[in-house]
């Protein structure tokens, strides 16, 4: 999945070397069928899709918590890239859990070149205040 470098597999070193020490972690896709026809006021049914991979949490610095941008409830997911499925990279609203918390992917912050670690930051859906 990652990108070779060089003609290093970095991503395949990092999933194989890190990722069976860091945490399990899920990643929840949700797709939409189709509204009905006959009962367009209806909305949308969602299916949930969950996938596996290894990572964990990290908090923002609090200097880095502005209260626009970056929320105080705000954590960063840090994703070790190979262990995440074929088509299980999380977009903005898919749900991430570890470690029993689950948040929403709010954005991508980083990728590096070789798509070995991706970083999420990650917002409660409650709210800034958690309620």
């Amino acid at each position: 999945m990652g990108n070779e470098l060089f003609g290093v597999d970095i991503a395949g070193l990092i999933a194989d070397n890190i990722g069976p020490g860091v945490l399990e972690c899920t990643i929840t896709k949700k797709s939409y069928a189709p509204r009905d026809a006959a009962n367009p006021t209806k909305g949308k049914t969602a299916t949930p899709a969950t996938h596996s991979c290894r990572g964990f949490w990290e908090d923002y610095a609090p200097a880095d918590i502005d209260g626009t941008n970056i929320l105080l409830n705000d954590r960063k997911a840090v994703l070790i890239g190979d262990t995440i499925p074929d088509g299980a990279i999380p977009q903005k609203q898919d749900e991430i859990t570890i470690e029993g918390k689950t948040l929403v992917v709010h954005r991508l912050q980083l990728r590096d070149p070789a798509a070995a670690v991706y970083i999420y930051q990650c917002r409660d859906r409650k709210g800034q205040n958690g309620a």
